[in-house]
This record gives structure tokens, sequence and C-alpha cells, in this order.
């Protein structure tokens, strides 16, 4: 049976630390959802179809064949996780804040959806283990990537550049 993972966030912007992290998922994974979580209690600088072809922009370039699908959930992961049929859930850790959080969430989804074991590239049958992205993207975040006139990213070495041209 195919190892489905899946790795929820925000994506707004795509950042190296994510592509770090979806490049560790591809590793030990047999098929990868990347699901952006819409929230309406978030204003993102990037609609979703913005950020969905940004993704797949990003990922074509780094499957090496594997079956990656971008979707979009508004609801719990564990629960989008489970509709997916995946198997391992992929977190992103990039320092101990992160930790000490997806611990909590962890035990969460433990609870929630005890089938699902949260997933990391290094430890496919590991109960709760995380993906600790590469030292060039442990502080890089998301939320704080530059913002310029009405929101909009600056185009920093934060993300895939050739994003910015798209878009």
């Amino acid at each position: 049976m195919p190892h489905i993972a899946f790795y929820a966030g925000s994506f707004d912007p795509p950042t190296d630390g994510h592509l770090d992290v979806i490049r560790r998922a591809l590793a030990i994974a047999d098929e990868l959802v990347i699901a952006i979580g819409v929230h309406p209690g978030k204003a993102p600088i990037f609609t979703v179809a913005e950020r969905i072809a940004m993704i797949e922009t990003v990922v074509a370039e780094i499957a090496g064949g594997k079956p990656v699908s971008v979707t979009t959930f508004d609801d719990l992961t564990v629960h989008a996780a489970r509709r997916m049929k995946a198997d391992i859930l992929i977190r992103g850790l990039r320092d101990g804040t992160d930790l000490d959080y997806e611990m909590q969430l962890a035990g969460m989804n433990g609870t929630l959806a005890p089938g699902i074991p949260a997933g990391s590239p290094h430890h496919r049958h590991a109960r709760s283990p995380d993906c600790v992205t590469g030292r060039r993207c442990v502080r890089l975040c998301a939320a704080r990537c530059p913002q310029g006139p009405q929101g909009q990213v600056s185009n920093t070495r934060l993300s895939p550049q050739h994003l910015f041209h798209e878009v």
C-alpha cells in the first residue's frame, strides 16, 4: 500500500523552508498532498489560486515523478488528511518554539486521528516525529516575509525568485 503524506500550511507565500520540507517529505512518501489551509479570520497576501499555482510551479521542479497534489481545506488538518487517505502528517520545525507547539499538536492529533502518525522524512514509521528544516531555513516564516505597498511580498531571497515574476 502506498504511503501518502499530507503537508498542511498557509504557504503565503511558499518559502524555501516549505520547499525544504517538501523535498524531505518526497524522500519518504510515495505520494504527497500539499494542503493550503483556508481560515476566515486571516487576510492572506496571495489568493488561494495564486498559492496553488506557485506551489505547483516549484513542486514540478522537485517532485521527481512522484504524484503530488495541491488542495485546500477549511477544517481540522487531521480531518482533511483522513479525507485524502493520508497515513503520514508532515510538520515542519524551525526551532524549539515550533517543537513545543508541535508536541502539543501531535498529542491532540493523536487523539483525534490515531491512525495517522505525524511524520518525518527521517522516521517513516515513528509515532510523532517532525521534519526539521535545513539550517538555511531555520528562521524562515512565511508570515514574516517582508511586505511592500498594498501587502505585496517583497522580492526577497526567502522564496523561489521566479514565483514573483509569475504573480
